[in-house]
């Protein structure tokens, strides 16, 4: 057992004094304590695992994303969603590796060719009607009020929710950053945090002791301007040695010093960075797009992490325009287009390196979008569905997870009263994530730290997979 050190028990204690808004956040606090603290004693040391989460902020229509074909389901989806639906000669064919309970066929929206090829060759997989749920909930409970996500259609709230886990209240610590306080202890980086941003500051990757370190899609890391010992600008070699000095005194004032101690730690964050990105693999597959850039940058870390010193690593990707209220045909169309094409040469880059089977990229978005039009678009709804993709060896690919709703209107699992149709989630954010968590090596006796409404939904101190899109297979 690796022992709490001094520095990060009095950095823990400071958060749980100072960043809780609710009596139940500083519990939450206090047991992260105590979690870092045993930090590691059941997680072994095994094979690098790198978790890829790409946030569709706005909320993706997911039901014009994946499409039941057959001929009654398809007939359902066709009347419901109105001006927006697609016709059946568009659909990509979904092969499933097994049938579907309710004999469902599925397609894609044509633009997701790429989706589809990973489907069928079990690299992908999709989990249906997925959102943030305080306990299952009926339409009685709905209809009265009860155990509801706040801010149920908020935009902010409900991607603070999807990012925190926490639907019943507010909260300063995602979920991401939770995993990361109790697993830290497995790399042997100094400097450089597990927890990867390439969209800036983010709830997701926020812990009590770990946060998330931010870097771009072209250089990486940014360090101090001009600060380059090796300059031959005078002025550069002096300013070096000025910060040089500043940030390693020792100052007696706690601002002063909390201050300086963040500088130092940026700057040797640059360095370890750039020293290991130097050796990193290159590829040739990716585009120009931000996107592109963006998964090729997370390759390139994931090439060098040994020289990083990582055996475990969160990565986060935000890409906008998801809120398509109006002209959804064309903007949707163009959205889907540009993540399917990049998304395919991130898993290509990841099968270079060998490191496919390590690697688990999972969608997010902050709920689903009504089922009907409002005439050239939708609006904000609940439900929704979401996909992973991955290895052969680590999907549980080639399947539609869960209960494919009915998109019929009068289906009484839709929310009628606006009346465009708003599904009651089937399957939580926290047995989504929780599956995640057990893969990624948090303990079951910790997922509630994790999750504090997990046991609501799952017996999580069992091994068995509470959805099953992970391998092994025990459902």
């Amino acid at each position: 057992m690796k022992n709490i050190s001094r520095r990060r028990f009095l950095g823990q204690a400071s958060c749980a004094g100072l960043g809780s808004l609710s009596f139940a956040n500083t519990l939450l606090n206090l047991k992260a304590m105590n979690a870092a603290a045993i930090s590691n004693s059941s997680v072994g040391s095994d094979s690098y695992k790198a978790l890829v989460v790409l946030f569709k902020l706005g909320g993706n229509d997911s039901f014009n994303t994946i499409i039941p074909r057959d001929t009654v389901n398809f007939n359902e989806y066709y009347n419901s969603r109105g001006a927006i639906a697609l016709n059946s000669s568009q659909l990509l064919p979904l092969n499933l590796t097994s049938p579907d309970s309710n004999g469902r066929l599925y397609g894609l929206h044509p633009e997701l060719d790429n989706l589809q090829t990973l489907f069928n060759t079990q690299k992908a997989a999709f989990i249906a009607n997925v959102g943030t749920l305080v306990r299952p909930t009926s339409l009685s409970d709905y209809t009265s009020n009860n155990y509801l996500p706040l801010g149920l259609y908020s935009h902010s709230d409900q991607q603070e929710q999807w990012q925190t886990s926490i639907p019943n209240q507010r909260a300063l610590i995602g979920w991401g950053g939770r995993v990361a306080d109790l697993i830290n202890d497995q790399n042997s980086a100094e400097n450089l945090s597990m927890c990867v941003s390439l969209a800036g500051r983010n709830i997701f990757q926020t812990g009590n002791t770990v946060v998330e370190y931010a870097i771009n899609n072209s250089s990486g890391s940014r360090g101090i301007t001009g600060y380059n010992f090796n300059s031959s600008t005078q002025y550069d070699v002096a300013r070096s040695t000025a910060v040089k000095s500043m940030v390693e005194e020792t100052y007696a004032d706690m601002f002063k010093q909390t201050y300086v101690d963040v500088i130092r730690s940026s700057r040797d964050a640059h360095a370890d960075f750039q020293a290991a990105i130097a050796s990193a693999a290159t590829f040739s597959q990716f585009t120009s797009s931000d996107l592109g850039q963006t998964l090729e940058m997370i390759a390139k870390v994931i090439s060098v992490r040994q020289e990083m010193g990582f055996v475990r690593q969160i990565f986060y990707v935000g890409i906008g325009g998801w809120d398509t209220h109006q002209n959804q045909d064309g903007a949707h169309d163009d959205l889907l287009r540009y993540v399917d094409n990049d998304l395919h040469n991130f898993q290509d880059a990841l099968e270079q390196i060998g490191m496919q089977d390590c690697v688990l990229t999972a969608q997010m978005s902050e709920f689903g979008r009504t089922i009907s039009s409002n005439a050239s678009g939708t609006d904000h709804a609940w439900g929704g569905n979401v996909y992973v993709m991955g290895g052969q060896n680590l999907i549980n690919g080639g399947l539609v997870h869960g209960q494919f709703p009915s998109l019929d209107l009068s289906n009484l699992n839709l929310i009628n009263a606006e009346p465009r149709g708003r599904l009651i989630p089937q399957i939580s954010t926290d047995a989504y994530f929780g599956e995640i968590a057990r893969w990624f090596g948090v303990p079951a006796v910790d997922l509630e730290y994790v999750f504090p409404n997990i046991g609501q939904f799952y017996s999580y101190l069992t091994d068995k997979h509470p959805v099953g899109f992970l391998k092994p297979y025990t459902n």
